[in-house]
């Protein structure tokens, strides 16, 4: 899992990214978010076909 902010012109906002079983429901652990619990956020959720990660030993700052 992996969040952070993201600055756009037209107003800030955050991207999370999860891995996670395809039978897993993710709307259903976005939903435990008490952002989402107290309605003041939302997630969009889209699926990433492919995610090439860094590791620390190919100097990436952790």
């Amino acid at each position: 899992m992996a969040h952070g902010p993201v600055i756009d012109e037209k107003g800030g906002y955050g991207v999370s990214l999860y891995q996670i079983p395809d039978e897993q429901n993710i709307a259903a652990i976005t939903a435990e978010d008490p952002i989402v619990k107290n309605g003041v956020g939302h997630y969009e959720h889209y699926s990433m076909l492919h995610l090439k990660a860094r590791t620390a030993a190919n100097n990436c700052r952790v």
